[in-house]
């Protein structure tokens, strides 16, 4: 893929509701949607936010990865390809802030 190729993703992220009564009295409940998918992500805030526990936060999207490996690849070479893949990342690179990736590699045997 020619790196300099176009690509084009929608979203919507859908809240309802009024701020008018004060920090702690509207709802942090919404919904993420990405077209053409038919499927809509129940969401909320963080907890500590006053959010719901119950639904995942838009933050918990960008949570460090856990990266389940077969086979003995070096750690070396398992850094450079999440690397790799964070440098072409479409999310990453459309976010005004730095993203660090954090990842977690659990090794299985086959």
């Amino acid at each position: 893929m020619d790196q300099h190729e176009r690509h084009r993703y929608r979203a919507r992220c859908q809240w309802e509701g009024s701020t008018a009564a004060g920090y702690e009295a509207y709802g942090r409940e919404h919904h993420g949607e990405c077209p053409p998918a038919s499927v809509s992500v129940q969401l909320s805030a963080d907890p500590a936010f006053r959010g719901s526990p119950e639904r995942p936060n838009p933050e918990q999207l960008l949570l460090r990865p856990r990266i389940v490996v077969a086979g003995d690849v070096p750690l070396e070479r398992l850094h450079r390809l999440v690397e790799l893949a964070h440098q072409a990342c479409y999310i990453a690179n459309s976010l005004r802030c730095e993203v660090d990736i954090q990842p977690t590699f659990v090794r299985i045997r086959v």
